[in-house]
């Protein structure tokens, strides 16, 4: 028995297609602030500062992020050369929660 090689079609990139995407987004945080006031000035040229105040504050934030995207390519050929043009159109938004110590 005699069996010939199987040659796969093309890809055709042609056509109208959509699509969803989710995630999700993270931040941690750890601040100081240090607050500070000018001294005299130092040999007549420098002002020197010491410290005021401060104080320390953390934070963090959770969300989650989704949207989606639809559009339409054509696939041809011009001159010999194959190409691939189309138009997209997507959404996306961000649901957020901040949460401050």
């Amino acid at each position: 028995i005699k069996s010939e090689p199987v040659i796969s079609p093309a890809p055709i990139w042609s056509g109208f297609y959509a699509g969803l995407n989710a995630g999700g987004a993270w931040n941690n945080s750890n601040n100081v602030n240090v607050y500070t006031w000018p001294t005299k000035p130092l040999f007549g040229y420098f002002t020197t500062s010491a410290p005021l105040n401060g104080g320390i504050s953390s934070g963090s934030s959770l969300g989650f992020i989704g949207g989606g995207q639809f559009g339409s390519n054509l696939q041809s050929t011009l001159v010999g050369f194959n190409f691939v043009a189309g138009l997209e159109a997507d959404f996306q938004g961000l649901a957020n929660s901040k949460n401050t110590r």
